[in-house]
């Protein structure tokens, strides 16, 4: 009981732990979204403040490298093995690009998806790589993520074989990427304490828009439990196995947006930190039983050996007991034979009496000069 108490208590905190971290996680959350939604109603190119700039840029280098490292991957992957068009139609979907172009040295198409390729004018953008002066061009930077027909860019050189990968996304698809790093970057401002094994943000359709692990974006859940947390306004608990057989201890929450349903946010707790305290409750709970066995037995011998005296006592009061009986029986049958004795006895003594005043000497003499004379 003791132990099933201490851990109740144990997740009963790790639970009220996790709703002040969400609570936290949901106003930072509204704050990039309210910031992203403002940027997207300004034309043209942003006019920011000091302090929205450095989150501004941030959320631009951190699409620049995603789709720069989304680049490198795809040269991975066809340099291990020619990738066919559903592949990079795949491989599209994934990095939630428009399309992804492989070139010869030259900068001509050699395959890509979809095909034919969209109308973007990329001569200034590749003609650094064609001259070898960079590998990377990043076309992201200062421009406006607002209106239509407009078009992102990022191109690497490629190292298993000579030619060039090419990376395009519209304005829509990036404005996507900066929910989503923004996302990111709001569950990320303070640092996992120990004991916090992930923290994740999925949206209405369970699709991953933030994790701690980054190699998990993008993937969708299907589960019972996390549709069932969607519905409801309370946080929920549940003791699980993620990846790799770890216990986890999941708190999961629903959250809003201006007053609409946004998504999910869970926090995974390693139990790790209870075991300790359980084993030493579990110690406790074992030296106490023994403490109060060995008392047990004690007293058990001490009230054994009291009682040995106590019971020879009592069998002297009944030896005596039976004693006493015995000798009243005899004294009653004493004076029952006294009385019959003494009955006869006194009618005895009454003869006797009477015969020693009849027949004393006296009266034989006065009784003989009476009898006639036989001369």
């Amino acid at each position: 009981m003791e132990i099933n108490r201490t851990r109740r208590g144990f997740y009963l905190l790790l639970q009220r732990e996790a709703v002040v971290l969400i609570q936290h996680f949901e106003r930072n959350i509204q704050e990039a979204m309210d910031f992203l939604q403002q940027l997207e109603e300004k034309p043209g190119t942003p006019v920011l403040t000091p302090s929205d700039s450095g989150f501004y840029y941030s959320l631009e280098e951190s699409a620049g490298e995603y789709l720069v490292e989304a680049a490198i991957y795809v040269d991975q992957l066809d340099g291990e093995k020619p990738l066919t068009s559903s592949d990079l139609q795949s491989l599209t979907e994934q990095y939630s690009v428009t399309s992804i172009e492989i070139l010869d040295p030259k900068g001509s198409l050699v395959k890509g998806w979809p095909m034919p390729p969209p109308p973007v004018r990329h001569e200034r953008l590749l003609r650094e790589l064609i001259e070898r002066k960079r590998s990377v061009v990043i076309d992201l930077f200062g421009k406006p993520v607002a209106g239509e027909g407009q078009w992102f860019s990022v191109a690497i050189w490629r190292k298993a074989t000579p030619g060039m990968i090419v990376l395009h996304l519209t304005g829509e698809q990036m404005r996507g990427l900066f929910r989503q790093f923004a996302i990111q970057r709001a569950i990320s401002d303070i640092g996992l304490r120990e004991g916090v094994l992930y923290i994740s943000v999925l949206d209405r359709q369970l699709n991953i828009l933030a994790h701690t692990d980054s190699a998990l974006l993008g993937r969708r859940e299907d589960d019972d439990f996390l549709k069932s947390a969607l519905q409801g306004r309370e946080p929920v608990s549940r003791l699980t196995r993620s990846s790799g057989d770890i216990e986890t201890y999941e708190v999961v929450k629903a959250f809003s947006l201006n007053g609409s349903p946004g998504g999910l946010i869970r926090i995974g707790y390693s139990p790790k930190e209870i075991h300790p305290i359980l084993r030493q409750i579990r110690k406790n709970v074992v030296l106490s039983i023994l403490f109060f066995l060995i008392l047990g037995i004690s007293a058990i011998v001490l009230i054994g050996a009291n009682q040995k005296p106590a019971s020879q006592k009592i069998k002297e009061m009944e030896d005596r007991v039976r004693l006493a009986e015995r000798l009243s029986s005899l004294g009653h049958l004493a004076a029952g034979v006294a009385h019959e004795i003494r009955n006869p006895l006194n009618a005895m003594g009454w003869v006797c009496r009477d015969s020693k005043g009849n027949f004393s000497p006296g009266t034989n003499r006065k009784r003989r000069s009476i009898l006639p004379s036989r001369s």
